[in-house]
């Protein structure tokens, strides 16, 4: 693994073995932390509380959660929402981030239960309009100590598209990834799925955590962090359509092999596409791995009597249509949020 921060630990493996496996090995998931690792926890004392806008509050031990509900499998990719933000450094500089390359991103088979079924056994209240999850993790921002946060539209969850997960590739969540329990959700940035999994809050309101109020937000490359007003633009939440180049060998005679990953959150991929000419024009690469919404997919492209130093350039496309932004300058903000442009390499 790459380590980016050791003490709060932060990581990918390398962009090369990232798509080595379509379901990403837990000794291979990449990790995202806000604060030191919370204390291990034991089965018989980890409780979740579930409270706020419901007939009857809740704790439930992960016996309870297994017992009492449906367990159920979903393939879900996480991405950080920083994601290759060491490109759009190399465009300007981000201060005090994790200058993340494009690995930070994997997929898995989640094991665990519907946050759906456990609202309606509980009886949620039709006036909730978001549902708040906060972490036992503690991290310092702005000389204060806080809980990371985050919510999440109750739409998002009566969809069936937040799971309380449990297991990874059908092995115990470590703690590193989140153990005993954690949320994921699909299509969202992994911002929003958060770990080590305390409470949830059934709400009128977005939680006013800090990493809800004053993180993950993106904002136009004019604004900075002194003249940024953060109650202006929504937090992030679906991921936008990105591609990328993970992979490459090339030969003595000019022959290139070419692999990486496309990702829509709301959406599936339906082509990738590679240039090797600036974008004059664009060639359709292989589809690899099956094609499931708001999951990854591999491509692959090969060429022959491609000259040493050319330009790369790759973009995917989803059933709307919809691509990416060309150039890293149209997505650049102070954060390095979202960074989806096209993924340049020179060979």
């Amino acid at each position: 693994m790459i380590i980016f921060q050791k003490d709060i630990l932060n990581c990918t493996p390398t962009p090369e073995e990232l798509t080595e496996n379509f379901l990403t090995p837990q000794s291979r998931f990449f990790v995202r932390s806000h604060g030191i690792l919370p204390s291990s926890f034991t089965e018989s004392t980890y409780r979740v509380s579930v409270s706020g806008l419901v007939s009857s509050e809740a704790h439930f031990t992960l016996e309870e959660l297994q017992q009492n509900f449906e367990t159920v499998e979903q393939i879900l990719t996480i991405q950080c929402a920083g994601n290759r933000r060491a490109e759009l450094n190399d465009l300007k500089t981000i201060p005090e981030e994790v200058l993340w390359n494009n690995a930070a991103i994997s997929t898995a088979r989640w094991t665990g239960v519907r946050l759906k079924d456990i609202l309606v056994a509980l009886g949620m209240d039709e006036s909730a309009k978001h549902l708040e999850f906060l972490g036992a993790d503690i991290a310092t921002r702005e000389n204060k100590e806080t809980p990371f946060g985050a919510s999440v539209p109750i739409e998002k969850v009566l969809a069936g598209d937040v799971l309380l997960a449990l297991a990874l590739n059908g092995e115990p969540l470590t703690l590193a990834h989140g153990a005993p329990l954690r949320v994921v959700i699909a299509g969202y940035y992994g911002a929003r799925s958060v770990k080590w999994l305390s409470h949830i809050i059934a709400r009128h309101d977005e939680s006013p955590n800090f990493f809800q109020q004053r993180s993950y937000k993106v904002f136009e490359p004019t604004v900075n962090y002194k003249t940024a007003d953060w109650s202006r633009p929504s937090a992030i939440s679906v991921m936008p359509i990105n591609s990328t180049i993970t992979y490459v060998e090339r030969t003595s005679s000019g022959e290139v092999t070419l692999k990486g990953y496309a990702i829509v959150g709301d959406d599936t991929i339906q082509a990738v596409e590679v240039s090797f000419d600036e974008g004059n024009s664009w060639h359709n690469a292989t589809l690899t791995s099956e094609v499931i919404k708001s999951v990854w997919v591999f491509w692959e492209y090969r060429a022959s009597g491609i000259t040493q130093g050319t330009s790369v350039i790759v973009r995917a496309k989803d059933s709307q249509n919809r691509t990416q932004p060309a150039t890293l300058e149209e997505v650049w903000n102070f954060k390095g949020y979202q960074n989806n442009a096209y993924h340049r390499m020179t060979l």
